[in-house]
């Protein structure tokens, strides 16, 4: 393979990979938040309940 495109590969790669981390993180800290808290445990009793 072509050196120049596997570097473009992993920058791609490396991109993918940080706006996911980002998505992630974003999930967690509207997990944090107190309506999100709220939301969590609705989500877990819901489950519970319908399962």
């Amino acid at each position: 393979m072509d050196k120049k495109v596997k570097e473009k590969i992993e920058a791609k790669a490396l991109e993918v990979y940080d706006l996911t981390k980002t998505q992630q993180q974003q999930e967690e800290t509207k997990r944090d938040t107190p309506k999100g808290k709220q939301l969590t445990q609705a989500r877990i009793k819901w489950k519970a309940k319908n399962h």
